[in-house]
């Protein structure tokens, strides 16, 4: 059973809560020491039950005033750097700790585009194997299966067999998702791609990976900064190449069918690059000759979404993967915006 307190939280201001476990206007002591209450009763009323007690917000550093937990408690950390573990070292929680993932999804700040190294993966693999992270929840979905197919598939890999190698892993995905010819090829689209994220990933692992100091100090704050930095016309004019080529390979049905959907979501990671690096170099001298080409790439992205989504505003193309939708199985309005908190592009 999870327990937590949740987001948009607004504490009570009578003085009767004020004075709970005698904490004062300490609410992070507060809930701690009521969310072990909570633990200890369910201890006695309901044996064989694991509370999974969130570490968040409020709660996101340990608690003070005491360091064991009752037998029946997980925690789960929101903050899974080296530094929150380390926080925790000295504690005694009897069911260990899992993790809440916001590797994806599209809120953190790449929005509906690739989010992850594999370098990134391999380094927080490695990192909830050396502190015995039991379980996961992934925030957020996916809803790029295609074009953040390699990293879902790395990161299984990686849980199950430490030390896993990118390389072999991505020829392994590619030769099984698009055939043994047209995969050489993707798999060249996918390595440069990954080669484009790892400064990125290096610097701004995003949303609950770094501390609010070296947030700060990250130059990559914004989407239009991440997008200008990722897509780098000339790699995205080799990763263009490398999917032109694939394209004109043998591949079954399934394998047409996966393709498509993967120039889908790279047309509009494209795209949003485009306009990103063309808005930068119109801010260097802000003239028309600068400005057309991104309203060329706004009337495009129009198109795009025209050609995904359907009158009600719902991504076309279910019956061709049911279960994984385009964009989450989320509203068109979300994709114009490229996701949403800190993704959003207004």
């Amino acid at each position: 059973m999870e327990l937590g307190q949740q987001d948009g939280l607004n504490v009570c201001q009578c003085e009767k809560c004020r004075a709970l476990y005698g904490t004062g206007d300490d609410w992070s002591e507060k809930f701690w020491l009521f969310h072990r209450h909570l633990a200890e009763r369910m201890e006695r009323e309901c044996p064989g039950l694991t509370v999974m007690i969130i570490s968040y917000a409020l709660t996101g550093d340990p608690p003070k005033t005491f360091r064991r937990f009752p037998k029946n408690v997980m925690i789960e950390l929101c903050d899974y750097t080296e530094s929150s573990f380390m926080r925790w070292n000295g504690y005694e929680v009897p069911c260990g700790f899992s993790a809440y993932l916001y590797l994806w999804g599209n809120y953190p700040l790449p929005g509906y585009t690739p989010k992850r190294s594999f370098e990134s993966l391999a380094d927080l693999a490695a990192r909830l194997r050396r502190h015995n992270v039991k379980g996961l929840y992934r925030c957020g979905g996916r809803g790029l299966e295609a074009i953040e197919g390699p990293q879902y598939y790395y990161l299984d890999r990686l849980l199950s067999e430490p030390g896993a190698d990118a390389a072999k892993t991505l020829a392994e995905y590619c030769d099984a998702a698009y055939g043994p010819q047209a995969g050489a090829k993707i798999r060249e689209f996918f390595t440069i791609l990954d080669r484009c994220l790892v400064p990125f990933c290096r610097e701004s692992m995003g949303h609950f990976e770094a501390s609010a100091a070296e947030r700060e100090r990250q130059r990559l704050q914004t989407p239009l900064t991440i997008l200008a930095h990722v897509y780098e016309p000339a790699a995205v004019a080799k990763m263009q190449a490398a999917l032109d080529a694939a394209e004109a390979l043998p591949m079954t049905e399934r394998e047409k069918i996966r393709f498509r959907r993967l120039k889908i979501e790279w047309a509009y990671a494209k795209n949003l690059g485009a306009i990103a690096t063309g808005w930068f170099r119109y801010w260097e001298k802000p003239c028309a000759e600068r400005f057309r080409p991104i309203a060329a790439e706004v009337r495009f992205r129009r198109k795009l979404l025209d050609r995904v989504f359907d009158a009600d505003f719902r991504a076309k193309f279910r019956k061709d993967w049911p279960d994984a939708p385009l964009f989450h199985g989320e509203p068109r309005e979300m994709a114009e915006r490229n996701g949403c908190l800190g993704a959003t592009i207004y």
